[in-house]
């Protein structure tokens, strides 16, 4: 689990975990990201991304958004990452 404050388009960069990560293997990750503002996301070297809903919830709002990213890799080593994004009220 990771906190971040944005001040500005944020990009989350999902290369360490990945690299973390053997065939066969998955991992949970949540984010709980706060700003001053509304910005844009981005999502980096998670593999294939799929999404839970649609990708615009992933906008970061003054109110707070929480991601929770289930990054899996299969037995070829292709990743591929879940993301469900929830914003706060």
């Amino acid at each position: 689990a990771a906190s971040y404050y944005a001040t500005g388009a944020f990009a989350l960069n999902l290369a360490t975990l990945a690299a973390l990560l053997s065939s066969n293997q998955s991992t949970v990750f949540t984010a709980y990201i706060t700003a001053g503002g509304d910005y844009a996301l981005s999502i980096t070297n998670g593999g294939t991304i799929k999404y839970i809903g649609a990708a615009s919830d992933l906008a970061i709002t003054s109110a707070g958004l929480l991601l929770n990213i289930l990054m899996t890799k299969d037995s070829y080593g292709s990743l591929t990452s879940i993301v469900q994004a929830n914003k706060l009220t």
